[in-house]
């Protein structure tokens, strides 16, 4: 991701993780670096994230297809 490039917020139809592997993004006001993970049960809203200034490698993981499913904006 570019700095300041964003995936939009959504509701996931299955668990989806996210670790940083390089750069930094911010999610709901917390600011995520190298190694750190973002993890959402199916059906949570997952919010939107961002890319740093200096933009972000990330390694998105889904347990099943389900995953890749958006049920529209989370909130």
């Amino acid at each position: 991701m570019t700095a300041g490039e964003s995936i939009a917020a959504a509701t996931r139809g299955d668990w989806y993780a996210a670790l940083v592997l390089e750069g930094s993004v911010e999610v709901a006001g917390k600011r995520l670096v190298k190694d750190d993970v973002l993890v959402a049960e199916r059906g949570r809203a997952v919010p939107a994230i961002v890319a740093g200034r200096d933009g972000a490698h990330l390694l998105e993981n889904f347990r099943t297809a389900r995953g890749l499913e958006t049920e529209g904006a989370a909130p």
